[in-house]
């Protein structure tokens, strides 16, 4: 969560109209040891227009349902 905050802040020093970060992580510890294979972790964070506008959020995040 802070490393998805960090990259946001990071983006933001540019100024942009808006930033949305999606950062998904796999917890390596736990699947090397074979405890869960599937153990992921999805983290976001959301700046200017899209914490704003809900619409242009929605928008953005039914883009990257396409993919």
């Amino acid at each position: 969560e802070r490393v998805t905050q960090n990259i946001l802040n990071d983006l933001m020093t540019i100024e942009p109209e808006g930033v949305m970060v999606i950062v998904e992580g796999k917890h390596s510890c736990i699947a090397y040891r074979g405890v869960r294979d599937d153990s992921t972790m999805i983290t976001s964070a959301v700046g200017g227009l899209f914490k704003k506008d809900s619409s242009a959020k929605a928008e953005f995040i039914n883009l990257l349902k396409l993919k």
